[in-house]
């Protein structure tokens, strides 16, 4: 019982998002790299040391997403985002919400 009380406790943490909402904001600018590197990186958000979250390309829903996103950015909309911070200390974007106003 107690093996399998330390294989439990091991195995949850790993799908456990430690993530949070960010406030909303406006992006104020967007960044796209290689693969791997941070691909789409979306600046101006609030919570975030390095004060932009990214996605790779990779990532469940990037098109979607991304596509989002950029939409916010040209029209200048609001955006929610819930992010997740990866194991270097940056911001990975889980969800995102964009408002009319």
């Amino acid at each position: 019982m107690k093996k399998l009380f330390a294989l439990v406790s091991l195995v949850i943490p790993m799908f456990a998002h430690a993530g949070a909402y960010t406030a909303h904001f406006t992006p104020t600018s967007i960044f796209v790299s290689g693969e791997g590197n941070y691909h789409f990186r979306v600046h101006g958000v609030p919570g975030c040391g390095s004060g932009w979250a990214y996605m790779n390309q990779a990532d469940s829903g990037f098109k979607t997403y991304a596509a989002a996103l950029m939409m916010a950015f040209t029209a200048s909309k609001p955006v929610m985002l819930y992010v997740d911070t990866d194991t270097s200390g940056y911001c990975h974007i889980i969800e995102a919400q964009v408002f009319a106003s």
